[in-house]
Protein backbone atom coordinates (compact mmCIF):
# COMPACT_ATOMS: atom_id res chain seq x y z
CA UNK A 1 0.00 0.00 0.00
CA UNK A 2 1.07 3.07 -1.11
CA UNK A 3 2.06 6.81 1.45
CA UNK A 4 -0.07 9.19 0.39
CA UNK A 5 2.86 12.37 0.22
CA UNK A 6 2.48 15.64 1.36
CA UNK A 7 2.88 16.29 -2.77
CA UNK A 8 0.57 14.43 -3.83
CA UNK A 9 -1.80 15.10 -0.88
CA UNK A 10 -1.58 18.74 -2.24
CA UNK A 11 -2.29 17.98 -5.56
CA UNK A 12 -5.10 16.12 -4.43
CA UNK A 13 -6.72 18.77 -2.39
CA UNK A 14 -6.13 21.29 -5.17
CA UNK A 15 -7.79 19.04 -8.12
CA UNK A 16 -10.98 18.94 -5.69
CA UNK A 17 -10.90 22.53 -5.15
CA UNK A 18 -10.68 23.75 -8.82
CA UNK A 19 -13.70 21.05 -9.17
CA UNK A 20 -16.08 22.57 -6.32
CA UNK A 21 -15.19 26.23 -7.73
CA UNK A 22 -16.28 25.03 -11.42
CA UNK A 23 -19.48 23.56 -9.90
CA UNK A 24 -20.37 25.95 -7.37
CA UNK A 25 -19.75 29.33 -9.01
CA UNK A 26 -22.50 29.80 -10.21
CA UNK A 27 -25.03 30.48 -7.78
CA UNK A 28 -27.55 28.47 -5.72
CA UNK A 29 -30.46 28.79 -8.60
CA UNK A 30 -30.20 26.49 -11.20
CA UNK A 31 -31.01 28.40 -14.39
CA UNK A 32 -32.83 26.91 -17.34
CA UNK A 33 -34.53 27.65 -20.76
CA UNK A 34 -38.05 28.56 -19.78
CA UNK A 35 -40.52 26.24 -22.17
CA UNK A 36 -43.45 27.78 -20.84
CA UNK A 37 -45.24 29.12 -23.74
CA UNK A 38 -47.38 31.53 -21.70
CA UNK A 39 -45.59 34.95 -21.38
CA UNK A 40 -47.49 36.12 -18.59
CA UNK A 41 -47.22 39.47 -17.09
CA UNK A 42 -44.20 40.27 -17.90
CA UNK A 43 -42.94 41.49 -21.58
CA UNK A 44 -41.55 38.91 -23.65
CA UNK A 45 -42.52 36.53 -21.00
CA UNK A 46 -39.65 37.15 -18.72
CA UNK A 47 -37.81 33.73 -16.92
CA UNK A 48 -34.41 33.57 -15.35
CA UNK A 49 -30.56 32.69 -16.28
CA UNK A 50 -27.69 31.41 -15.33
CA UNK A 51 -24.14 30.56 -16.48
CA UNK A 52 -21.40 32.34 -18.49
CA UNK A 53 -20.60 32.96 -21.97
CA UNK A 54 -23.96 32.65 -24.39
CA UNK A 55 -22.35 29.27 -26.09
CA UNK A 56 -23.71 25.97 -26.95
CA UNK A 57 -21.81 22.56 -26.46
CA UNK A 58 -22.34 19.46 -28.39
CA UNK A 59 -21.44 16.05 -27.20
CA UNK A 60 -22.40 13.10 -28.69
CA UNK A 61 -25.62 12.60 -26.52
CA UNK A 62 -26.42 15.62 -25.12
CA UNK A 63 -26.05 19.67 -26.12
CA UNK A 64 -25.59 21.94 -23.17
CA UNK A 65 -26.34 25.94 -23.60
CA UNK A 66 -24.71 28.47 -21.25
CA UNK A 67 -26.34 32.10 -20.56
CA UNK A 68 -24.51 34.89 -19.46
CA UNK A 69 -26.38 34.84 -16.25
CA UNK A 70 -26.16 33.51 -12.92
CA UNK A 71 -29.02 34.31 -9.49
CA UNK A 72 -28.44 33.71 -5.74
CA UNK A 73 -29.33 34.16 -2.96
CA UNK A 74 -27.58 35.87 -0.63
CA UNK A 75 -28.19 37.29 2.83
CA UNK A 76 -31.79 38.85 2.70
CA UNK A 77 -31.19 39.89 -1.46
CA UNK A 78 -31.89 38.04 -4.40
CA UNK A 79 -28.65 38.69 -6.79
CA UNK A 80 -29.00 38.34 -10.84
CA UNK A 81 -25.72 38.81 -12.43
CA UNK A 82 -24.75 39.38 -15.85
CA UNK A 83 -21.13 38.22 -17.30
CA UNK A 84 -21.97 40.18 -20.29
CA UNK A 85 -24.30 43.18 -21.51
CA UNK A 86 -27.59 41.60 -23.04
CA UNK A 87 -29.37 45.09 -23.23
CA UNK A 88 -32.52 45.09 -21.17
CA UNK A 89 -33.68 42.38 -19.33
CA UNK A 90 -36.66 41.74 -17.51
CA UNK A 91 -36.95 40.29 -14.29
CA UNK A 92 -39.99 39.07 -13.09
CA UNK A 93 -40.41 36.66 -9.70
CA UNK A 94 -43.21 34.76 -8.97
CA UNK A 95 -44.45 32.93 -5.61
CA UNK A 96 -45.51 28.88 -5.32
CA UNK A 97 -49.10 30.12 -6.55
CA UNK A 98 -47.31 32.11 -9.86
CA UNK A 99 -48.65 35.39 -8.25
CA UNK A 100 -46.21 38.03 -9.14
CA UNK A 101 -44.01 39.46 -6.44
CA UNK A 102 -41.46 41.50 -7.97
CA UNK A 103 -41.26 42.65 -11.62
CA UNK A 104 -38.34 45.10 -13.26
CA UNK A 105 -36.89 46.32 -16.00
CA UNK A 106 -32.86 46.33 -16.27
CA UNK A 107 -30.63 47.65 -18.52
CA UNK A 108 -27.73 45.55 -18.82
CA UNK A 109 -25.53 48.45 -20.39
CA UNK A 110 -25.17 50.53 -17.50
CA UNK A 111 -25.37 47.96 -14.33
CA UNK A 112 -24.81 44.26 -14.83
CA UNK A 113 -26.36 43.20 -11.61
CA UNK A 114 -29.84 43.40 -10.26
CA UNK A 115 -29.90 43.23 -6.04
CA UNK A 116 -33.90 42.15 -5.25
CA UNK A 117 -34.62 42.30 -1.21
CA UNK A 118 -36.89 39.53 -0.25
CA UNK A 119 -36.72 40.52 3.64
CA UNK A 120 -40.55 40.40 4.15
CA UNK A 121 -41.17 37.70 1.93
CA UNK A 122 -42.97 34.22 2.81
CA UNK A 123 -41.29 31.14 3.48
CA UNK A 124 -41.76 29.07 0.51
CA UNK A 125 -40.83 28.28 -3.03
CA UNK A 126 -40.29 31.32 -5.91
CA UNK A 127 -39.34 31.45 -9.32
CA UNK A 128 -37.03 34.13 -10.87
CA UNK A 129 -37.61 34.58 -14.42
CA UNK A 130 -35.70 36.74 -16.66
CA UNK A 131 -36.07 37.30 -20.46
CA UNK A 132 -34.01 39.35 -22.57
CA UNK A 133 -33.98 39.22 -26.76
CA UNK A 134 -35.61 36.50 -27.51
CA UNK A 135 -34.15 34.52 -24.57
CA UNK A 136 -36.11 33.27 -22.11
CA UNK A 137 -35.12 31.30 -18.72
CA UNK A 138 -36.47 30.48 -15.52
CA UNK A 139 -34.72 29.30 -11.91
CA UNK A 140 -36.38 27.85 -9.21
CA UNK A 141 -35.63 29.19 -4.91
CA UNK A 142 -36.81 28.83 -1.30
CA UNK A 143 -37.16 31.18 1.16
Amino acid sequence: MKKLTSKSFGKLIFLLGMFLTTQFSFGDILIRKDTNSDPGLQPMGVTTLSATSLTTTSTSTSTYTTYPVSADVIGTDLIVDFSKSVGTAYITVVDYSGAVVYMTAADTYSSREVVIPVDGWSSGKYSVKIAYKNTKLIGDFWL
